[in-house]
């Protein structure tokens, strides 16, 4: 029973010590930016965000419009895909959608990805309903 209480007493300790830490030394922000939609039904939502070094890329979700701080990129239907490109200060570099030519709900794109580090690609996996631009004329 003593060994009970010692190890009660020990993760008491470590939880202390984690919750002091985050309130005496508290991380700082080094920038944060705004990204949204008008959609009406708000579906905008990040799915991924992967860094590469110092860039980072994040990858989402969207419906009608999507404004980055310098950028606006258009849906081709009712919820598109987005993928964008920031570097380590937080300015957006590129914004690239994909996606359907559809405003019906029932007409979706999904996307998730991983990053490789050994051949340095981001590879996407997702679902669509019933087909998908990649722009340059590219579709399924």
């Amino acid at each position: 029973m003593n060994g009970y209480i010692n190890m009660k007493k020990f993760i008491i300790i470590v939880i202390i010590f984690l919750f002091a830490s985050k309130i005496l030394f508290p991380q700082n922000w080094q920038w944060a930016k705004h990204v949204g939609s008008t959609g009406i039904f708000g579906n905008e939502r990040i799915s991924k965000i992967i860094s590469v070094g110092n860039d980072f890329f994040m990858i989402g979700e969207f419906n009608e419009n999507l404004y980055f701080p310098t950028d606006t990129l258009d849906s081709y239907g009712y919820e598109d895909i987005f993928i964008s490109k920031f570097d380590s200060a937080g300015n957006l570099l590129w914004a690239k959608t994909i996606g359907g030519g559809n405003f019906n709900p029932i007409y979706y794109e999904y996307a998730n990805c991983v990053y490789d580090s050994l051949s340095s690609s981001i590879y996407f996996a997702g679902s669509f309903y019933p087909e998908i631009y990649f722009g340059n004329g590219i579709s399924l």
